[in-house]
C-alpha cells in the first residue's frame, strides 16, 4: 500500500509538500488500531555527505471536540540506500525516527528506527520518498492511559528543501523529548 502512493507521486511529479502516513498502534492488548494521517507540512535538508533530515508536521486547530494538537515526525538518515547501487530492501534500517505529539493535555515523543528511501529532483529543491517498517516506542513507558506506547509507521512523502525549517522543527521535537524525559524522572 505505501509503495503505491509514492509511485503515483513520482509519476505525476507531485509538487505538494505533504505526507500520507499510516500509523498502526500496537498496545499491550491484542487489539490493533490504525490511523491514516496527512501531514501538510514537509521540509528537508540534505547535506553534501548525503545525510537527510526530514520533518513532517500536522497542526490540528482546537475544535469543539478537542484541543489543538501538533504531530511532528523527524527522520534522520544514518546512511543512504541507493537501489541498484547498494543493498536496498524495504525492511532495512537506515534512519532514526522521532514522532511527537503536543497539545494542551498531551506531550509525548516516541522514538525508533526504520527504512527511508528518497529521491531528490534535479533542481535539488524537492524530495519524494517512502517510510517503511518504522517501529517506535514511547519515551515514557509509564505514561497514563490514552498515551501511545508502541506504533509502526509507513507512508509516502513529498517535501521541499528548507534547511532552516527542518532544523527548527527537529530541534523543537528534541526539546520536547528532553522535557518529557525530565518530567518522567521527576515523577519516579
Amino acid at each position: 500500500m505505501c509503495m503505491g502512493i509514492v509511485a503515483t507521486l513520482w509519476l505525476t511529479g507531485c509538487a505538494v509538500d505533504s505526507a500520507h502516513i499510516q500509523i498502526v498502534e500496537r498496545p499491550s492488548t491484542l487489539e490493533t488500531r490504525r490511523y491514516q494521517e496527512t501531514f501538510d507540512e514537509a521540509y528537508y535538508d540534505l547535506s553534501s555527505s548525503g545525510n537527510l533530515r526530514l520533518v513532517l508536521r500536522k497542526r490540528q486547530p482546537a475544535s469543539i471536540e478537542g484541543d489543538e494538537l501538533t504531530q511532528t515526525i523527524v527522520v534522520e538518515s544514518v546512511w543512504r540506500s541507493v537501489p541498484g547501487v547498494t543493498v536496498a530492501d524495504r525492511t532495512q534500517i537506515n534512519g532514526t525516527v522521532t514522532y511527537g505529539l503536543a497539545g494542551q493535555r498531551i506531550v509525548q515523543t516516541l522514538t525508533g528506527a526504520g527504512s527511508v528511501f528518497y529521491y531528490e529532483n534535479d533542481a535539488g529543491d524537492r524530495l519524494t520518498g517512502t517510510l517503511a517498517h518504522v517501529t517506535l516506542e514511547s519515551e515514557a513507558p509509564k505514561a497514563g492511559e490514552g498515551f501511545l506506547q508502541r506504533i509502526e509507521l509507513c507512508g509516502d512523502f513529498s517535501a521541499r528543501r528548507d534547511p532552516r525549517q527542518a532544523l527548527h522543527f527537529a530541534n523543537e521535537i528534541k526539546r520536547a523529548q528532553h522535557t518529557t524525559t525530565a518530567q518522567g524522572l521527576l515523577r519516579e
